[in-house]
Parts: C-alpha cells; sequence; structure tokens
C-alpha cells in the first residue's frame, strides 16, 4: 500500500518555506539599504576631506543609532575667509565638490572667490547659504532649490534683476544684503 502525505504537513512544509523567502526578501532589502547609506557616507568623506584641505569646517548631524553607526550626514560646510591662501590652503574656486551632499542643509561661502553656482543646483536640502562678498553674479542655479529660505548676497555683485528673478521663482526666499532693493531686513 501506497502512504497518504498529511495535507496539514504539506501546508506546514509551504507556509514555513515562505517565511523564509519572505524574510530572506526583507533581509536583502535592508541589508541593500544599509550597503547604499554606507556608500553615501564614503562619499561624503572624500568631499569633508577636500573641504578640511581648504580650510573649511564641516558640521554633522547624527540622528538616531543608525547615523552614529555608519557617521553622521554633512549638514553644514564653512568656507568663511577662504578668499586668501593661510597656511597652505588654496582660495574656494569650485564648488563641485561639494554637488554630492544630498543632505547639506546650510552652506557658508562668505569672502570666497566663488562664482559659479551651478554645482549647488542639485543640492535640494540647502536651506540656506550665504554669499555675501563673493564674486558670484548669476542666481539662476539656485531657482530650483524650493527649499533655500535664506540667502545673504552682503558685497556681492548681484544685480537687482538677478534678485527679483530668484524672488519670483522662489517667494518663500527672504534675501538679505542689498540695500537698494525692497528686501526686508534681518530681525535679531
Amino acid at each position: 500500500m501506497a502512504s497518504v502525505k498529511s495535507p496539514t504537513r504539506h501546508r506546514w512544509d509551504q507556509f514555513r518555506l515562505r517565511t523564509l523567502l519572505f524574510v530572506m526578501l526583507l533581509s536583502a532589502i535592508s541589508f541593500g539599504w544599509i550597503a547604499s547609506e554606507r556608500a553615501e557616507r564614503r562619499r561624503e568623506q572624500k568631499v569633508v576631506a577636500w573641504v578640511s584641505e581648504k580650510g573649511g569646517a564641516v558640521v554633522f548631524a547624527h540622528h538616531g543609532w543608525f547615523d552614529r553607526w555608519v557617521g553622521g550626514t554633512v549638514q553644514t560646510v564653512d568656507f568663511s575667509g577662504r578668499r586668501i591662501m593661510i597656511s597652505g590652503n588654496p582660495p574656494v574656486v569650485d564648488l563641485s565638490p561639494l554637488a554630492g551632499l544630498k543632505n547639506l542643509a546650510t552652506l557658508n561661502l562668505r569672502t570666497t572667490l566663488v562664482s559659479d553656482l551651478s554645482p549647488l543646483a542639485e543640492l535640494e536640502t540647502l536651506r540656506s547659504l550665504d554669499l555675501s562678498s563673493t564674486e558670484v553674479t548669476d542666481l539662476s542655479p539656485l531657482a530650483e532649490l524650493e527649499r533655500l529660505e535664506v540667502l545673504y548676497l552682503y558685497g556681492a555683485p548681484v544685480s537687482e534683476e538677478q534678485v527679483r528673478t530668484l524672488q519670483e521663482s522662489l517667494p518663500h526666499l527672504r534675501i538679505y544684503g542689498l540695500p537698494r532693493l525692497p528686501i526686508d531686513e534681518p530681525v535679531f
């Protein structure tokens, strides 16, 4: 006589296999995400090294245990005062290394020799930008930065037309530093 398998035993095996496949899928997704975050942090570390080489400062944001484990994301880059060579550090002119900082919120370029803002066009999380006393004349790369809230232009050779065009593109943007324009002054 042939033996007949119990249907409940067969369903239990399928359930266990299905569960195993589901757990493996979740593990693969989790490890893939962790690997991509770590790769992002490695890219950021290259930019941090470049910023340090130029004499700038970096502030990291740590949100929770994961950021403490893989390293925080770069939140602020400060190049203020990098117009001249100090301690062998060349002045900041090219911003293309900053284009990869996806979580950058604050960028201080005050008194640098920066003139081209096109590398900043992809920094969607940028909220504050200081271009005081820079060589910037074209603000059009900033027009798509919808999260940009504050822009400082004290002493920058930017035309009134450039400022008006940017204000039309980003009506919520507060621009400080051009006294000849009807722009709100900061409240301290």
